[in-house]
Formats: C-alpha cells, sequence, structure tokens
C-alpha cells in the first residue's frame, strides 16, 4: 500500500503544522476508515469531536468506526448521540445482535423512513422471524461438551437448611410442580446468581440441585469457550447452549461469571464485548427454546456483574451462600477427618470454634493439623492420630478466608444497596457480627 502509506504520511505531517484542521484530519479518518483502519479511524474522530463537539461527520464516524471496530456498548453509546438516518440503521444492528428485537425495529423502521437506501430486505425477514445472528450456526456442533448427572443431592450436604428451602422455592418447585406453575403463565427454567464468600461450596450446591431434579449438569468456563479466531467464540459459546437444549432438562453452571459478565465498559476488548453480548442473547433464546434450562451463575463478586445479565429473565433471582452453619460445620469436620487416623474428636466443640470459617477454610485447618504432626511421625516412624487437642491448635494458625470478602461486601451494601439486592448479606453481618 506505497500510495496509501504516502498519502496518510502527509496528512500526518500537515496536521503537526495545523492540528486543528478540521477538514484535513476529517479526510484522515475516512481514509483509515475506508482501509478498514478503524482503531486509528476512531482515534482521529475523537480528536476532531474534542475539538468540534458539533461535527457531525465526526460524530456519525466514530459511531461507525466504533461499531465496524465491533466495540459495540461504545458504538451504541455514541450513536445514540447522533440523530440520522445511518445512526439508526446502526444501531439497530446493534440491539439485534443483543436480542432486542423490538428496539431493533423500532430503529431500523426510523432509518429506512428517514433515508431509503438503508433498507434491507434480508434484514428485515430476520427482525421478523425474531432470528438472531447466531442463526447461521445451526448445523450440529462441531465442539464436544462434556455433560453428566448428578448423583449428590440436597440430604447429601449437612446443614445450610435456610439456604436448601430458598433454592426448593425459587428453583425445583417450577419443575417438581411444572403444571401449577405452568397454570399461572410461569415455566420452569430461567436463571439465578449464587453468591457469596469462595470456598462456601456454591458449585457444591449447584451440583446438588441438579441432583435433586435428575438434569444435566453442564459446567462452563471461560477457557472453554475463548478462541483466538474472530467469531469462533462466538459460535462456541452458542454450541455449548445448543447442546444443553438438546439434553433436558439440565443446568448449565457458570462459576466465576463475572469473568465472562463483567460490565462490559471494562473489556478493551471488542472480541470480549462481542462475546458477552452473544452471552446475552442465548441467555434471552431469542429464536431458541430455553424451557427446562436453568442457568444457575457463581461468583464472589456481584456487584461487577454487567447489570444486563440481572434483567428479568436472564439471572434475576440471587441468593446469598454464607459461610457454614454450625451443622455444616460439623459435616464438612465428619468428611475431611474420616479417612485420617484419629482418637475420638469432639466435634460440637470444634464446630463452634470454626464458625465464620469457609469449606475451604476448614480443609486448610485439617490440612495444617497433619502437617504439625508429621515431623514427630517422621521422627519415631510411628503414627500419632488427631486429637481435639491438635486441631484447635491448627484453628488459631489458619486465617478465616471469608472476613475480607465481608470487608468488600460491607462497603457495597453501605454505598450501594438502594435496591435491596444484598439485604441478605447485611442481614448476616448484622447477627454474625463480621
Amino acid at each position: 500500500m506505497p500510495d496509501l502509506n504516502s498519502t496518510i504520511k502527509a496528512l500526518k505531517l500537515a496536521l503537526l503544522e495545523t492540528p486543528k484542521n478540521i477538514a484535513l484530519r476529517l479526510h484522515l479518518a475516512q481514509l483509515y476508515e475506508e482501509n478498514d483502519m478503524y482503531t486509528e479511524a476512531v482515534d482521529e474522530y475523537l480528536k476532531i469531536t474534542t475539538f468540534d463537539s458539533k461535527n457531525k461527520e465526526a460524530s456519525s464516524g466514530l459511531g461507525r468506526s466504533l461499531f465496524k471496530k465491533k466495540d459495540y456498548d461504545s458504538a451504541k453509546k455514541q450513536l445514540e448521540k447522533v440523530n440520522n438516518a445511518e445512526s439508526y440503521y446502526y444501531l439497530s444492528q446493534i440491539y439485534y445482535r443483543e436480542g432486542e428485537s423490538s428496539k431493533a425495529k423500532e430503529y431500523y423502521n426510523q432509518a429506512v423512513k428517514l433515508d431509503e437506501q438503508f433498507k434491507k430486505e434480508s434484514f428485515e425477514q430476520q427482525l421478523e422471524e425474531g432470528k438472531i445472528k447466531i442463526s447461521k450456526w445451526h448445523h450440529e456442533a462441531s465442539y464436544e461438551f462434556e455433560k453428566t448427572k448428578i448423583a449428590i443431592k440436597f440430604k447429601d450436604i449437612g446443614g445450610l437448611e435456610e439456604l436448601k428451602k430458598e433454592i426448593q422455592l425459587k428453583i425445583l418447585l417450577p419443575y417438581k410442580k411444572e403444571h401449577i406453575f405452568k397454570a399461572y403463565g410461569k415455566r420452569a427454567g430461567g436463571g439465578i446468581l449464587l453468591y457469596g464468600p469462595p470456598g462456601c461450596g456454591k458449585t457444591l450446591i449447584a451440583k446438588a440441585t441438579a441432583g435433586e431434579i435428575n438434569a444435566y449438569f453442564m459446567s462452563l468456563e471461560i477457557n472453554d469457550i475463548l478462541n483466538m479466531w474472530s467469531g469462533e467464540s462466538e459460535k462456541k459459546l452458542h454450541q455449548f447452549f445448543e447442546t444443553a437444549r438438546r439434553n433436558t432438562p439440565s443446568i448449565i453452571f457458570i462459576d466465576e461469571i463475572d469473568a465472562l459478565g463483567a460490565e462490559r465498559s471494562r473489556f478493551h476488548s471488542a472480541e470480549l464485548k462481542s462475546l458477552v453480548n452473544q452471552f446475552l442473547a442465548e441467555l434471552d433464546g431469542v429464536g431458541r427454546d430455553n424451557s427446562h434450562i436453568l442457568f444457575i451463575g457463581a461468583t464472589n463478586a456481584p456487584w461487577q456483574l454487567d447489570p444486563a445479565f440481572k434483567r428479568p429473565g436472564r439471572f434475576d433471582k440471587t441468593i446469598f451462600v454464607a459461610p457454614p452453619d454450625y451443622e455444616a460445620r460439623l459435616e464438612i469436620l465428619r468428611i475431611y477427618t474420616k479417612d485420617k487416623p484419629k482418637k475420638e474428636l469432639d466435634y460440637e466443640k470444634l464446630a463452634k470454634l470454626i464458625k465464620g470459617f469457609s469449606g475451604a477454610d476448614i480443609k486448610q485447618v485439617i490440612e495444617q493439623t497433619l502437617e504439625n504432626l508429621l515431623p514427630k511421625a517422621l521422627e519415631q516412624n510411628k503414627i500419632f492420630p488427631l486429637t481435639t487437642k491438635d486441631i484447635e491448635i491448627a484453628i488459631k494458625q489458619v486465617k478465616p478466608s471469608v472476613k475480607e470478602w465481608f470487608y468488600t461486601a460491607e462497603n457495597y451494601i453501605k454505598y450501594s444497596n438502594k435496591s435491596g439486592e444484598y439485604d441478605a448479606v447485611k442481614e448476616y453481618i448484622d447477627k454474625e457480627g463480621f
């Protein structure tokens, strides 16, 4: 591209002399855009809007280039400031990608009304059919995703009775009493968000939920989906959901959902933003049947989740998973000491001492106990059984990991809990004295 490079170089040299020359900078921006150099085009259009915020060509060009760069979130914000046919057309494309067909139609009709050149019959057909762009992936999945049936049920998990009751009411009853819910226009499925400190059993609860309704359990992690090739991550994500749709009832479990569903403004990568938009479209199930699929997201940082994920029909039900209660701590202690050499242990006393410990913390207590005994066992070539006193010593050596989480959560409760979303955490803090 020698001619193009020479032209760009000449324009940039000229702009060094007259940086506020709008006509020259606009010509450079358009040249970048015409040659698919969208990052450079965005930079130039931004400079023009800094010098002249009312420049219509620059404002339109900025929105258009952001769209072509696949930075759809930023493009939407910019295009909504520009009232012309072109901006309405690109907005219709963005809302179409996000599965919001009514808004897509509204903007498309405005664009065509103002300028007939934006009339696209193929797009109109897609809008009428209510299909989103993932329809091009109708063919059989070329990726394999693991689906399993889970044996464990709630009875296998000690304690946490209040949590189990909440899950029964919000999740399991719509499956078990489907005919009643159906009569009232409710359906089984939808999404819930499990949140709370790390190591408190969110994954275990999700698996037991699948076991309760004999559903397939599919675990989705961002590393399973990400692909270096543009568009391939979205395709894999779609095929993951299609696997669940072919095998119902199923539970899709997304651990650390904030990694995939963080606020899109945090992402600098257009590809990641596009993947999040695809994720939202899959959750909505536009043109697909998501009935009898339950989405369970788990996160330690619910405040980092994009608000779009919490809209009705997505992860609109939230359940706080607190550190294990007394009964749960008893059960966890018994599990982690089950196959260990031990004298008769005072589990009741120990369970009281580890109040405020997560399941992972309790495991660490037993590991620490064993580490403390190991040198003496090696020195004397003798197995020393665990005693209550040994575990008490280890408890003093292990710092509970959940305290830091509650300190962070308390700040969000204080300043960002107007909707009452974190009332359950506040009640727990007030009751337990964290």
